[in-house]
């Protein structure tokens, strides 16, 4: 994915209990992925890590300290 694509994204339109995951290359060649994820109650989750198993693991934990609270 671009950069050009992540900048079109309308992450408000990510429906409940999705996932959406852009790769993008820096000029200076750094691989950055930007991970989103709406919850199922409407919430967003995002972070930038450098690759998709980093931001799944990130949003599993996210999800498992939002229940503790509950």
């Amino acid at each position: 994915m671009s950069r050009k694509e992540l900048e079109a994204f309308d992450v408000s339109k990510l429906k409940n209990g999705t996932i959406k995951c852009f790769e993008v290359v820096r000029p200076d060649g750094y691989h950055e992925n930007h991970y989103f994820y709406r919850d199922h109650d409407g919430e967003l989750f995002q972070v930038i890590t450098r690759n998709w198993k980093t931001g799944n693991k990130l949003q599993h934990e996210w999800q498992a300290s939002k229940k503790s609270r509950a």
